[in-house]
């Protein structure tokens, strides 16, 4: 099974690792300032035929307020 996901929110964030780091403790985080809680995304889920047979599942979550042309270009980049 494979996943297409597109993240279409402003903030990004990365996980760094460095074996010169010591690691924290654990910390909650407040899903209150999760952004896809705070704004409601659409799964588009697509069952793709494979060339030499068999099916691939694929997730595209989106927000919903997007055009569907942002979903055409995922296909394309996906498929092309």
């Amino acid at each position: 099974m494979s996943d297409l996901t597109e993240d279409m929110f402003d903030n990004e964030s990365a996980d760094t690792c460095s074996s010169d780091m010591q690691l924290a403790a654990p910390t909650m985080t407040s899903y209150a300032t999760d952004s896809e809680m705070l704004e409601p995304t659409t799964t588009v889920v697509l069952m793709v035929e494979k060339f030499l047979g068999g099916y691939e599942r694929l997730e595209i979550k989106l927000r919903q307020n997007s055009s569907f042309g942002k979903l055409a270009s995922l296909l394309r980049t996906k498929f092309d």
